[in-house]
């Protein structure tokens, strides 16, 4: 029996290559169409995420609003419920600033009204800082310190306390602000001048009370160099302050001032006046030989001399 052969169809190259194109069109809209339905996907989700995106903003938003508005209200509430004792703060603090005699009453007071006004912004949720800043015609670092006052278990105690830690540290604050100051001017400055500016500064009772001690440490003594001069008039005493004390005590205050022989010439005048004798130490050789005194005590000169006076008749 004879063996079947196949026929083989010989292909036409130009059919191939038409067939061939055909197939990689295909492949490539479907891959197209995947990639494009796969964009849509993408979108779609984007666009649902952007809504969700929106409406918890707009939730947000309208929670905030509502907030603000609530808060606004509840402000406004405790703003009038606080009306009057804001006005009272204010009042007490302005009374505090003047010399009524009263301050620290004044002063107590406020602090106690503070605290009570804190006290209702924290139960009411209200910003106690801008409340003051809206209400209270003080600063709120002062408020703040009248609070702390307010608030401690004896508020009358920690004002007093508070009233000695300003009063140490203002002077602590003068003294180095002096010193600094001092020390700045001083660099590479002339000694003398320095001392002359400083004398200069001075009252003429603390000019001599600095020389008088810088001589003793030199191992000196001052000397008296001013002729006697008038008294100078004691000015009158306002007729409501007129008392004996107020009196003496402006006498004291003219007598410090004056010069070591004038202070002399006045005790003789008002020793004088009311029938005395003004008995002075006797520095003579003397005296001193005796050994009542010592020649330490002795002056370099007698400057007492001219002052010297005998008894008035009465």
């Amino acid at each position: 029996m004879a063996k079947k052969v196949k026929k083989v169809t010989a292909i036409d190259p130009a059919e191939k290559a038409r067939i061939k194109a055909e197939t990689m069109s295909k492949k490539a809209a479907a891959k197209a169409e995947k990639a494009k339905a796969r964009e849509t996907v993408k979108a779609e989700k984007a666009k649902a995420m952007e809504t969700v995106k929106a409406e918890k903003a707009a939730a947000s938003a309208e929670a905030k609003a509502r907030a603000e508005h609530d808060k606004a209200r509840a402000v406004a509430k405790l703003t009038k419920t606080l009306a009057p004792v804001a006005r009272e703060i204010n009042e007490r603090i302005e009374k505090a600033a003047g010399l009524d005699g009263k301050a620290d009453d004044h002063r107590l007071a406020a602090a106690l009204r503070l605290e009570e006004a804190r006290k209702a912004c924290e139960a009411g949720k209200v910003d106690f800082k801008a409340w003051c800043t809206a209400n209270v015609t003080q600063g709120y670092e002062a408020i703040r310190k009248l609070v702390k006052i307010g608030a401690a278990p004896d508020p009358k105690l920690a004002l007093a306390d508070m009233r000695a830690g300003n009063k140490a540290a203002n002077k602590k604050h003068r003294d180095t602000k002096k010193v600094g100051s001092r020390d700045t001017k001083l660099i590479g400055a002339d000694p003398k001048k320095v001392v002359q500016t400083g004398l200069n500064a001075m009252k003429p009772a603390e000019q001599l009370a600095a020389i008088t001690e810088r001589a003793t440490a030199l191992g000196m003594k001052i000397v008296s160099a001013t002729p006697p001069g008038p008294i100078a008039p004691v000015a009158p005493v306002k007729p409501e302050n007129k008392t004996p004390e107020n009196e003496i005590a402006e006498l004291k205050a003219l007598f410090e001032n004056l010069v070591a022989t004038a202070k002399m010439t006045f005790l003789n005048w008002a020793v004088a006046e009311v029938g005395g004798t003004l008995t002075l130490p006797d520095f003579s050789v003397k005296s001193m030989n005796s050994g009542d005194l010592s020649a330490d005590d002795a002056p370099e000169e007698d400057t007492l001399g001219p002052f010297r006076k005998a008894k008035k008749s009465a």
